[in-house]
């Protein structure tokens, strides 16, 4: 087996609890050649003596610090110095399965071309999602990802078709098609800045691999505060430009006035409705108001 350098990058932010947890999960990993960027974006807990304590003892292990800048700061930061033929994103609060590597090592050894990204699964309550129901890869190529995984995650057909969860860390990414794309996390969102990427992602790429195997092993610490829980006065606004700049990007492709795609969104928007009224009560009137003017809005109810 020839060697193929993997590159795991780890943003992190007072993570004292758990940072071991994943870091540990990288060192059982059965493949053995990797290196793991580790990016202490501004902590003031002890992550920094675990982090140094582990990058003293295995040489793999490439420990950073960096003023505070948000989780999108700390990965483009990583990205900048991985050296690894593919890229892996992993949370400080999640763990990798002990064969991800070494499975996803195989399964690329198995190719003809190599391909831009590989998605796996994921453990999910008491069973497990796998982005195909097949039990061998799934190859999909530049015209399946145009005509219908990456419309899919941008909610022009429903999810559960051609969907591959719209995360970063389930997925490994050829280096080549981040560098040679330009492609980068957005610093100026707190939210959804992993899904924007995958899109970025999946409108460059030419090849796709579907895993059957579950190689995330979920999170290790349910406990501890996730950002992914938390509501942002910004994220209403966010992510109505965010839909506004898909239907401009992608208008001469997909069909932006579906029944699915408008529904879809007053969903969403509905949701977030309420998270806004949940976290300001009342005083959340005002987001609602700006939100309903927007004519992405305007679009969707006319439709």
């Amino acid at each position: 087996m020839n060697d193929m350098l993997f590159s795991i990058i780890v943003p992190i932010y007072n993570r004292e609890a758990c940072i071991h947890l994943a870091i540990e999960s990288v060192i059982a990993q059965t493949y053995p050649v990797w290196e793991l960027i580790l990016v202490d974006d501004g902590s003031t807990d002890q992550t920094e003596n675990i982090c140094r304590r582990y990058a003293t003892e295995d040489s793999r292990i490439h420990y950073y610090q960096k003023d505070n800048g948000g989780v999108s700061s700390a990965r483009n930061f990583g990205l900048a110095r991985v050296t690894g033929e593919y890229v892996l994103f992993l949370d400080s609060d999640d763990v990798f399965a002990e064969s991800c590597l070494i499975t996803l090592k195989q399964r690329l050894d198995a190719q003809a071309v190599a391909p831009d990204m590989l998605c796996f699964g994921k453990p999910n309550g008491a069973k497990s999602w796998t982005p195909t129901e097949k039990n061998e890869p799934e190859w999909v190529d530049r015209d399946q990802l145009r005509n219908n995984y990456l419309p899919t995650h941008i909610n022009i057909y429903p999810q559960h078709q051609h969907f591959l969860l719209n995360f970063i860390w389930n997925k490994c990414y050829r280096t080549k098609l981040i560098k040679e794309n330009y492609l980068q996390f957005d610093e100026g969102r707190r939210t959804w800045e992993d899904g924007l990427f995958v899109v970025n992602c999946l409108d460059n790429a030419n090849h796709l691999l579907l895993l059957p195997d579950v190689l995330h092993g979920g999170c290790s610490a349910p406990d501890v505060d996730h950002l992914s829980g938390k509501f942002y006065d910004s994220q209403i606004s966010t992510y109505l430009q965010d839909e506004t700049n898909f239907k401009d990007r992608f208008a001469g492709e997909f069909d932006f006035f579906s029944e699915h795609y408008c529904h879809a969104n007053l969903e969403t928007l509905n949701t977030l409705f309420s998270a806004a009224y949940k976290t300001h009560g009342g005083k959340a009137k005002d987001l609602m108001t700006s939100a309903a003017q927007w004519p992405i809005v305007l679009h969707w109810v006319g439709n």
